[in-house]
């Protein structure tokens, strides 16, 4: 039987009973509630301005599906391994790369202080945060500094050795440290391949990746985010991302770096109650669902439902999270206690939650910088 759905301070509060502070599982959910250029509809109307789209348009048709990574399983179930077949699954993560970084810079700029501090609120109450995100909004949030300059969080990337790099490589975090971790198991787009480490991260000074034009007006308007450069350059960054369409294909891209990798084992080794939130739990993520469901340290686990309980998605969801805790395999312990509690609750970025907007996601034009970019 299905436990009954909690509020979000209750189920917080037994979570937090005795002084444990709770881990956390961040997905698509998280950004596409600060902002409607987030929501998966917005990411398509993005994806579909792009040039080139009209080569792969008939297989979103075909499949039904409305995001890259549902059409990349779709086409990973349908197809034989073939040069084709690769060829596209490369267009279609280029593509999702740079529809996502629109996305990005347009939702950033569309958020306030006051969202931000709000989220950073709710991120805080959590030990571990592990972002399934690839853009910036949790980094932004969970990384944002107190009052007095310091920042709870940390996402263990170091100061360079080399300065002229302007990125700062993975350096681990300090055990024991009372500052919270910041994690990226499927990586970021503000996260790049490094030979020695694993990984390196792009920072809002990383003009060493901007053309010379870009650099220009970097330095002469000051208009250069960290959402700038992960449009204008991330083909030059290429970013660090999982974005195979399969738990078995994303999980053998994971154990293939060595940053990704130590994110999964943290994620394995946890101890303590875990939250999830804007996370569907869908089947190309198994191996996170699995990897929560296994591990010994936790006792218990609290899922994030939004909206009607007895909807179709939400009901697969609970019934997804029931069935992985109950039947994870290498456990000697019991199986997690599995609870649910309203997403809605949580009132993370204030209201409205554009995710429960109900009408079409309406996005302004490309701006023309952009188009100038080649974007």
């Amino acid at each position: 039987m299905i436990s009954p759905i909690l509020d979000f301070q209750t189920a917080l509060g037994r979570a937090s009973a005795g002084g444990v502070r709770p881990h956390l599982v961040l997905g698509a959910g998280f950004s596409a509630g600060a902002s409607a250029s987030m929501t998966a509809d917005g990411v398509l109307s993005h994806l579909e301005r792009l040039p080139g789209f009209d080569s792969v348009r008939g297989l979103f048709v075909e499949s039904g599906e409305s995001t890259v990574e549902g059409l990349m399983a779709w086409l990973l179930y349908q197809w034989t391994s073939t040069p084709e077949q690769a060829a596209t699954l490369a267009k279609l993560t280029d593509f999702q790369k740079s529809a996502i970084a629109i996305a990005q810079r347009e939702g950033t700029y569309g958020s306030d202080k006051l969202q931000i501090y709000r989220a950073g609120r709710f991120l805080g109450n959590f030990a571990t945060i592990f972002s399934l995100n690839f853009d910036e909004f949790a980094y932004r949030a969970a990384l944002q500094a107190d009052e007095n300059g310091w920042r709870l969080n940390t996402d263990g990337f170091g100061p360079s050795r080399d300065a002229v790099t302007e990125a700062l490589p993975y350096t681990g975090f300090f055990p024991n440290s009372s500052r919270h971790a910041l994690c990226y198991p499927h990586g970021a787009l503000f996260i790049r391949r490094h030979a020695a480490c694993g990984a390196e991260k792009i920072t809002q000074d990383s003009t060493m990746f901007l053309n010379e034009a870009q650099r220009q007006l970097s330095d002469e308007f000051r208009i250069m985010t960290l959402a700038d450069i992960c449009l204008f350059a991330h083909r030059k960054i290429n970013p660090l991302i999982v974005t195979a369409g399969t738990s078995e294909q994303k999980m053998a891209q994971i154990t293939e770096n060595t940053y990704l990798f130590a994110m999964y084992q943290k994620l394995c080794s946890l101890e303590g109650p875990v939250f999830t939130y804007g996370w569907s739990m869908s089947e190309p993520d198994q191996h996170l669902v699995n990897a929560i469901a296994r591990n010994r340290g936790v006792r218990d686990l609290y899922v994030g439902i939004y909206g009607d309980p007895q909807s179709s998605e939400n009901q697969k969801v609970m019934m997804t999270a029931e069935i992985a805790a109950h039947f994870g395999q290498n456990r000697e312990a019991d199986p997690p206690n599995v609870q649910f509690f309203s997403a809605d609750s949580a009132n993370v970025w204030g209201e409205p939650d554009l995710r429960f907007i109900r009408r079409p996601t309406v996005l302004q034009p490309l701006e023309q910088g952009l188009r100038r970019a080649g974007i």
